[in-house]
């Protein structure tokens, strides 16, 4: 196993142990998109594996070295691996984070943090260009670490990592350094770049730090606050914190730079920006569809629920739009060390959080961490917002 491999399984063990957590990844938007958000902080010199046999024990779950899992091929290349291992500098290798000093006590502004300049087109097309080259570097890099190369998410040296996905966009620049701005773990931002004419939208490109810890997974275990280490409040902090920021109006919807929000829960995966939430609510409902209702008396019954919504006013908060497990990352001491992800980002009716964290899993862990949160007190917008997924999913999977 190298040296890589067994840090990651050292850490995942670690982990483990001392919350009693564990189990197979029931991982909500993996349902709804067959995309893992959260892979750009997961150790990338080990895959987790889970078997077929798994449970929540988390007994099943073990680390598949590179070697195992069929990356290296050639036993030489894997034995000069190993020897590189133990004279490379830590800062080149493709587990180094940055050193973080970390609060006795997160403290998270409630104060809204200034939306921050966006670099012009130009100095994007010239960052694209840089980091085209940076991509095809890291085939090499990853090549000699004998890790897998993602071209979604691009492993670099020096604590370094490229997103670059079709999700990934200017939105999401702007959010993360409002957040990191405000004292929420978030990677540190670095340049993005454009690409005019990729396919598959690959659009634009973030260079943003490699953050340490342990990506969190949906299980069927039972929330037990009290023994859960400090993450748990410290992401409540984040999370209180982020709420009590003012948006640009009153009821706006839409991102920090005022343009439609990009998210994989609504129709055609784009929205906005909204000044009411009639508007916002009206243009939920136009992808409603009968289709995959049993019967027309099935359907009525659920758009019924579903208009419920329009039913309670509610105030406009900062949301992170993707709330789930796997966004998160927890260092060895328990501690919080990561909120990733935020390219779906921007002000949201207050429910909006913890019913996108609540609509699957229901009971799961993470649908338990979120009703703590305070997800618990939006019973009726769950409901309405399930119904309205079953009347508009046709407009967002598959998409």
């Amino acid at each position: 196993m190298s040296q890589e491999a067994y840090q990651a399984e050292k850490d995942l063990n670690s982990y483990q142990a001392k919350t009693g957590r564990g189990g197979k990844n029931i991982s909500d938007t993996a349902q709804e998109t067959g995309v893992d958000a959260g892979a750009e902080n997961k150790f990338p010199g080990a895959q987790v594996r889970v078997g077929p046999g798994s449970t929540a024990s988390g007994s099943d779950h073990r680390v598949i070295p590179p070697e195992e899992g069929g990356e290296i091929d050639d036993q030489g290349h894997s034995r000069i691996q190993e020897m590189t291992s133990l004279w490379m500098p830590q800062i080149l290798r493709p587990d180094y984070t940055w050193p973080r000093q970390r609060p006795a006590l997160l403290r998270v502004s409630e104060i809204t943090p200034p939306v921050p300049h966006i670099p012009g087109r130009t100095v994007r097309l010239i960052w694209g260009f840089i980091h085209r080259g940076l991509c095809h570097f890291s085939k090499w890099y990853c090549h000699w670490f004998g890790i897998p190369f993602d071209h979604n998410i691009v492993q670099l040296p020096f604590g370094l990592l490229m997103k670059w996905t079709d999700r990934t966009n200017l939105e999401e620049v702007a959010a993360m350094q409002m957040v990191a701005a405000a004292g929420i773990p978030a990677p540190k931002f670095l340049c993005c770049g454009e690409h005019p004419n990729q396919p598959f939208n690959r659009t634009f490109s973030i260079l943003m730090t490699r953050l340490p810890g342990i990506t969190l997974e949906n299980s069927d275990d039972l929330l037990q606050v009290e023994g859960e280490e400090p993450w748990l409040e410290e992401l409540k902090t984040c999370v209180d914190a982020m709420r009590q920021w003012s948006p640009p109006e009153k009821l706006f919807t839409g991102s920090v730079l005022r343009t439609p929000i990009l998210s994989q829960r609504v129709p055609r995966h784009i929205m906005g920006p909204f000044t009411t939430q009639e508007d916002l609510y009206d243009y939920l409902f136009s992808a409603a569809s009968a289709h995959g209702f049993p019967s027309k008396e099935k359907f009525q019954e659920t758009l019924v629920e579903a208009r419920k919504i329009y039913e309670r006013p509610h105030r406009v908060v900062f949301t992170h739009g993707d709330f789930k497990a796997h966004n998160i990352l927890v260092d060895n001491d328990g501690h919080l060390s990561g909120f990733l992800d935020w390219e779906s980002a921007g002000w949201y009716p207050e429910y909006w959080e913890f019913t996108t964290a609540m609509r699957f899993g229901r009971n799961s862990w993470w649908y338990q961490v979120a009703a703590w949160m305070g997800g618990d007190q939006y019973s009726q917008e769950l409901s309405s917002d399930v119904a309205l997924n079953l009347l508009t999913v046709d407009s967002y999977v598959g998409m």
